[in-house]
């Protein structure tokens, strides 16, 4: 019922664009189109409109443009891919950037994925943000990607124009941000004057940059945050 769903609603989308001679196929959730469109501009149009589609697991697009540069990869189904220096699981964000990366030297590159098309599934706990590193376990290699990452990405986002916009984000306290049994007053100081200047320390040496934000600042930037921080 998916699939019915899917194709006409794909094929209706597709009539919209007023271009003629576009072949659309749907299985388990996934569009594949096929067809010749006149620019690359077109061709990313497609196939994000497609994408929206509710229900949709992934969309395949072997639109052809004018620009287009024909794929010298062998096959997924051919039981011999020959031999690769470097294979990379996954054709996810990480995955597809690696990838990325490594196609600046003269290494050959396989990225293997099990769905119909790269970007299919959500690196584990993506939630959109462009992490700091800040909130990691100091000295950890997660914590040092996060930081290096951080800082190459509005590059990365330039070159593959990438909407990013650099918003930044809060780290309150509360008194229950300590899980030790200690007098409430205690808590207080410690959340107020101590914490603060830790986290502020710990990012002067990670090169992120930070500043103490006062009470009243936070509640005029941020008003519905909650009174007791």
């Amino acid at each position: 019922m998916v699939d019915k769903y899917l194709l006409r609603k794909s094929t209706r989308i597709l009539k919209r664009f007023d271009i003629k001679h576009l072949k659309v196929l749907v299985k388990d959730g996934i569009i594949s189109v096929e067809g010749s469109v006149e620019s690359y501009d077109l061709f990313v149009a497609i196939g994000q409109r497609l994408g929206s589609i509710k229900h949709v697991e992934g969309v395949v697009n072997n639109l052809v443009y004018p620009e287009k540069i024909p794929s010298i990869v062998p096959l997924a189904d051919s039981k011999d891919m020959g031999q690769y220096d470097v294979v990379i699981i996954g054709g996810g964000i990480s995955g597809c950037a690696i990838a990325r990366e490594l196609s600046r030297y003269a290494v050959k590159v396989a990225v293997v994925e099990k769905e119909g098309d790269v970007g299919c599934g959500a690196t584990k706990a993506n939630n959109g943000m462009i992490h700091s590193g800040i909130g990691e376990n100091m000295h950890t290699l997660k914590q040092k990607l996060c930081v290096q990452g951080h800082k190459m990405f509005p590059q990365l986002a330039e070159e593959l124009g990438i909407p990013y916009k650099k918003d930044g984000m809060y780290i309150i306290f509360t008194k229950n941000s300590l899980q030790y049994p200690l007098p409430s007053f205690l808590k207080k100081i410690l959340c107020r004057f101590v914490l603060p200047r830790i986290v502020l320390s710990r990012g002067k040496k990670l090169g992120i940059s930070q500043y103490l934000v006062k009470r009243k600042e936070l509640f005029e930037k941020e008003p519905n945050i909650r009174s007791d921080v």
